[in-house]
């Protein structure tokens, strides 16, 4: 899956293909047996978030993850947002998703050195429409307090 997004920072360098190309799904990724990502594979998925009895009630749910290499190391990216419509421009906020913004994890398996990663201002994903592609930039400070930003994500993403 063809991806073209760049990583400045603690770890520097391209990812310029998605791995484990999973298309669009209809249900939450489940992390993949044997990889220490929490989700090793490029997806979109679209489902509800609830209770188990009665799933078709849940929360209308969205993410793409974004799975792949960047010198050498393993990153896993994963964008969310909760109970909107999907195109368009979205604020990334810290680790609750809400109304009003987009939520982002990037995980490294402990390859980025950040004691707690937070996202910093200026933090904006924006999704194309039919919700398969777009582009990101992503800010990551070690501290609530901390101007510096350790580690910086941009560029265009696809999930399917």
């Amino acid at each position: 899956m063809p991806q073209r997004l760049k990583f400045s920072g603690e770890i520097s360098g391209a990812l310029s293909a998605g791995l484990n190309a999973q298309g669009v799904i209809k249900a939450q990724p489940d992390p993949v047996p044997g990889d220490t990502a929490p989700f090793a594979q490029t997806s979109c998925a679209e489902y509800k978030l609830g209770d188990e009895a009665s799933p078709a009630q849940g929360t209308p749910e969205w993410e793409a993850d974004i799975y792949g290499l960047v010198d050498g190391r393993k990153i896993a990216l994963r964008l969310e947002l909760e109970d909107r419509t999907v195109p368009g421009e979205h604020p990334i906020s810290g680790n609750q998703l809400d109304a009003n913004s987009a939520h982002a994890v990037l995980d490294t398996t402990r390859n980025l050195e950040l004691d707690y990663p937070v996202i910093g201002s200026g933090s904006m994903l924006k999704v194309a429409p039919g919700g398969h592609s777009g582009t990101i930039r992503l800010m990551l400070t070690d501290s609530p307090q901390s101007p510096d930003i350790k580690e910086r994500v941009s560029g265009e993403w696809r999930c399917a």
